[in-house]
């Protein structure tokens, strides 16, 4: 059983890692300006989870661009009072609720708003044939390049309760991530490791289906 609780020795650690992922996916064009969000749960019970701080931009996130939210979405702790958290907050805690994930990351690549885009009125972004998918990690099944994966495309919305309740309903159907149309990719894992290598898979194939004319 995984133990999520946070001590504040590693909580420097924490943010740094998140800080490094950051710059990283600002680098590959992932994360541009203010854009995407990134948590950590830090414990289960009662649920508490490490967050980008809104209005970041993420070529130059730091350390003290964090606030820590509870099960609700809100604010326990902000390293100033000028810090709060994102509007779509109650889409990591969603998510970071659900037994196994550690974290979970948003980016919004070109890719991901074109393909999300044009294929929303289907519901899904089908992606099979490739050797990236085994970067997926997918509960009870064995990951081959042959495994067809139906990633959903939820419609854009301001109203975060309503999409975060959507995102709730449909979990144990989602494959470690969604798209939300014309906005981006969500994805999460056990740890920021696995939540990594499922950003990076997809973002991977999103840019093999654009550049294929798929």
């Amino acid at each position: 059983m995984l133990d999520f609780k946070q001590t504040d020795t590693n909580l420097h650690k924490n943010k740094a890692d998140i800080v490094a992922l950051s710059h990283l996916f600002y680098a590959k064009n992932w994360s541009l300006a203010t854009s995407s969000n990134y948590s950590m749960v830090l414990s289960k019970d009662p649920l508490r989870v490490l967050i980008t701080a809104s209005g970041k931009d993420k070529q130059f996130l730091c350390e003290n661009d964090f606030v820590t939210v509870d099960a609700n979405g809100d604010l326990i702790d902000a390293q100033n009072s000028e810090h709060k958290q994102s509007a779509e907050t109650l889409l990591h805690t969603a998510i970071a609720a659900r037994p196994g994930v550690g974290a979970v990351l948003h980016t919004h690549s070109v890719a991901s708003t074109v393909l999300s885009n044009k294929y929303c009125s289907k519901g899904h972004l089908e992606i099979q044939g490739f050797e990236m998918i085994k970067a997926i990690s997918l509960d009870n099944m064995k990951v081959s390049h042959e495994t067809c994966i139906k990633l959903p495309i939820f419609a854009n919305s301001q109203d975060m309760v309503a999409l975060s309740k959507l995102v709730d309903q449909n979990y144990d159907s989602l494959p470690k991530g969604f798209l939300i149309a014309g906005h981006g990719l969500y994805a999460w894992g056990k740890d920021l490791s696995e939540a990594k290598r499922h950003i990076e898979g997809y973002e991977f194939l999103f840019e093999v289906l654009l550049k294929s004319g798929f």
